[in-house]
């Protein structure tokens, strides 16, 4: 009786054939968890999901208050799936006090003001631009 073929080959034949069996079973199972597991895109649907959630709450809370009037909230997508908050309000002030008011609610989810304004500091730098200008001439 002869010995099965491929234990007569070379050790380093059987060392590349199990290298690649690994490979393969390991790239399946990248493969796997990207699909059913809890990635990145999954995560951000449910973060997104979470904000519009939350965003109902925060209108209801804070855009009754009048120096408010003029903040939206939005669905982010930045950040793995957040609350946005754009607009404008007066002041620091009035920005601290929002900020302030948001936290207050808890979101789940992170808050991004990249898009709120501040009327005082654009004010600011219309005049800062005017003075620049003047200067130049």
């Amino acid at each position: 009786m002869t010995a099965p073929e491929w234990l007569t080959q070379p050790l380093s034949d059987k060392i590349t054939l199990v290298v690649l069996i690994g490979i393969a079973v390991a790239l399946g199972g990248v493969v796997v968890f990207t699909q059913v597991g809890p990635g990145a895109g999954k995560l951000q649907r449910r973060n997104m999901n979470a904000a519009e959630f939350h965003i109902q709450s925060l209108e209801e809370a804070i855009l009754k208050e009048r120096r408010f009037s003029d903040v939206r909230f939005y669905v982010y997508t930045g950040q793995g799936g957040a609350i946005g908050v754009g607009g404008i309000v007066d002041d620091d002030a009035d920005a601290l006090a929002l900020r302030e008011l948001i936290e207050s609610t808890e979101p789940a989810v992170p808050v991004n003001y990249g898009s709120l304004r501040i009327t005082a500091r654009i004010e600011q730098e219309l005049v800062d631009e005017s003075v620049s200008e003047t200067s130049r001439e």
